[in-house]
């Protein structure tokens, strides 16, 4: 009778012989730093690293997608927060806003 190869620790091994995803943590880093609407350029490259890091070992890391649509919709609402302060500002100029 044969026995399952056991790893040093005495644990057994996984099934199939799949190892652990190396970018699932920093999958979870990313999304939670992604989520955070000043921490999302962070969150985004982070999730770029975990899925590299995923790909590498031929996994998929579930948490890249979710990343990077959290990080495309802050994305979108910086850019229309920017553009709506860049046309109040000018519309203040134009008025003849001055400080007192």
């Amino acid at each position: 009778m044969s026995y399952p190869p056991q790893d040093p620790y005495g644990q057994p091994a996984a099934p199939g012989g799949q190892g652990v995803d190396p970018g699932d943590g920093l999958g979870n880093v990313g999304k939670i730093l992604s989520i955070i609407p000043c921490t999302y350029v962070i969150g985004f490259i982070i999730s770029l690293v975990a899925r590299s890091q995923s790909k590498a070992a031929g996994f998929q890391n579930r948490h890249f997608k979710t990343s990077m649509i959290f990080c495309a919709i802050w994305l979108v609402v910086s850019i229309v927060g920017w553009i709506i302060y860049a046309v109040v500002i000018a519309a203040a100029i134009n008025n003849g806003y001055s400080r007192p």
